[in-house]
């Protein structure tokens, strides 16, 4: 299970790096090592979550689409540079616009987020959780037909052994009157491994067809962009990844802090902050949780500043946030355990000290991972349905607020995608955006706070948000699964009184 975690991480982390990277002027050498360096952040800053966080089964990845606009304008700044200085240069300003980010993400997760996460009605966020999986839908299903004869394959080989396969099993072994107990037991086992270890198999499958196609020269026809996306042969990256190496805080120079490139980044380390929680939210949703509290939302936003923070010192191209596609794979294997999560951690990590293991992982076809998104994308889709069991939807102001939240959040990216870039206040305005989550959820909170209530909901119990507010304490039962493990929850009572809230 941690192998398949790691596996679904790398698939939008190596998309974006390899997309930033040659913008900064960087070849094959500094793309294997910005991997590298990110994929151990990601394995760093998911060992604190799942240690200290929201100790939820959830995997970080360094792999923030909310970071694209501010770091594409920074690279291409410097498009005019000296060729042998000038990805230097890039990452340095990057380094320092990421870090003032962070800074401020971790004053906003510290004063804020518990604020945002009590303003949450399950009326409210149910389209912060749908609109997190349609704009993750539409991030992997375009990729899907630039290599259809590896894409489609992987679907249908997923779909069939993690969802259809079980089900066979499953049923059979419910006739008890047919089948003896020992064959029931089996149908059972098989059931339950066909169902958690179905990706491997279309991964194993699928990558095999894609390196044939490729040493056959079937893509030798095709566009540049659909040759790097479907080739298997990545010679490049491999030869230029080291061995075994630890990656340095500040290995490229002093960072370089720019006031032009900062306001955006903080445009996007809020926006990132408010896609966090939502993966945070479907994470509790899809693992059979009690609803994530205020205070678990806001200690999991710190830790998520602090590991943007190390990636700014250690030079990855964008922040954290939480790995949606990793939350779908909980949703399709449907095992939540919080054990898994160190373990994947200590894979990303040990991947990332022996660079050939992570770039041979990195290797893999965009296509095949676009597809598994596809999949990953439903169930978090259909964990943001689930909180309108508590709404009354028979009121029409609740019909008005979700209805509208949810077209503006999907039209409002597709507009603002067409959009060029020109100065740092339309990148602010396109972060915010193209941000299908923020721009669902802010409009749901506004309506939900302008829009007149009926007589006969005064109190807002159609929303649902009596069913939130029994979670609120941190002292509740409820909230036991939400608290530090081990002797650490004690240790930061006897810092300080003011952590007890927090922690």
């Amino acid at each position: 299970m941690a192998f398949q975690h790691t596996v679904v991480m790398l698939g939008q982390l190596v998309m974006i790096v390899s997309l930033l990277v040659p913008l900064m002027g960087g070849g094959e050498e500094e793309k294997a090592k910005i991997i590298l360096i990110s994929l151990f952040i990601s394995g760093w800053t998911t060992l604190m979550q799942c240690l200290l966080g929201t100790l939820l089964p959830s995997v970080m990845a360094s792999s923030s689409y909310a970071y694209f606009i501010p770091s594409m304008a920074i690279a291409e700044r410097f498009a005019h540079e000296d060729p042998s200085k000038r990805f230097s240069q890039t990452m340095r300003t990057l380094q320092g616009a990421l870090m003032m980010a962070s800074l401020f993400q971790l004053v906003i997760a510290s004063l804020g987020v518990a604020q945002f996460g009590r303003r949450l009605s399950p009326l409210t966020t149910t389209p912060l959780v749908i609109l997190s999986g349609f704009g993750f839908f539409s991030s992997g299903f375009p990729q899907i037909p630039l290599c259809s004869e590896v894409s489609f394959p992987a679907l249908m080989i997923l779909v069939f052994i993690s969802i259809i396969l079980p089900y066979i099993y499953y049923n059979r072994s419910t006739d008890i009157q047919r089948w003896s107990p020992a064959s029931v037991t089996k149908f059972k086992r098989l059931s339950l491994i066909w169902r958690r270890f179905g990706l491997l198999a279309s991964l194993g499958w699928c990558w095999l067809l894609a390196y044939i196609l490729s040493i056959r020269h079937a893509y030798h026809h095709r566009a540049p962009l659909a040759q790097s996306y479907c080739r298997t042969e990545r010679y490049g990256l491999l030869r230029s990844a080291p061995g075994i190496w630890f990656p340095l805080p500040l290995q490229w120079g002093t960072p370089i802090v720019d006031f032009r490139d900062i306001f955006p980044m903080l445009a996007a380390a809020l926006v990132s902050t408010i896609e966090c929680s939502s993966g945070f939210i479907a994470s509790s949703r899809l693992s059979g949780l009690t609803h994530i509290p205020p205070f678990v939302l806001r200690r999991g936003a710190i830790f998520q500043s602090i590991g943007s923070f190390s990636g700014s010192m250690f030079g990855t191209v964008t922040g954290i946030t939480t790995s949606i596609e990793s939350v779908g794979l909980v949703g399709l294997t449907r095992v939540a355990t919080r054990d898994v999560t160190p373990v994947t951690a200590l894979v990303m990590i040990f991947c990332s000290l022996v660079g050939k293991i992570g770039t041979f992982l990195a290797s893999i076809p965009f296509p095949i991972v676009s597809a598994w998104y596809c999949i990953f994308c439903c169930y978090i889709v259909s964990s943001g349905f689930n909180f309108l069991q508590y709404c009354n939807l028979n009121n029409r102001r609740h019909m008005t607020v979700l209805g509208c939240s949810t077209v503006m959040g999907v039209i409002v990216p597709l507009y603002c995608r067409l959009l060029p870039p020109s100065s740092a206040v339309s990148d602010i305005v396109l972060v915010f955006g193209t941000s299908a989550p923020t721009i669902g959820v802010l409009t749901a909170l506004l309506l939900d706070l302008v829009m007149p209530r009926e007589e006969s909901d005064d109190l807002g119990l159609d929303s649902g948000m009596q069913w939130f507010i029994c979670f609120w304490d941190p002292n509740d039962q409820t909230a036991i699964y939400y608290s530090v493990r081990f002797y650490l929850r004690h240790l930061f009572e006897r810092v300080s009184v003011s952590f007890r809230g927090l922690f």
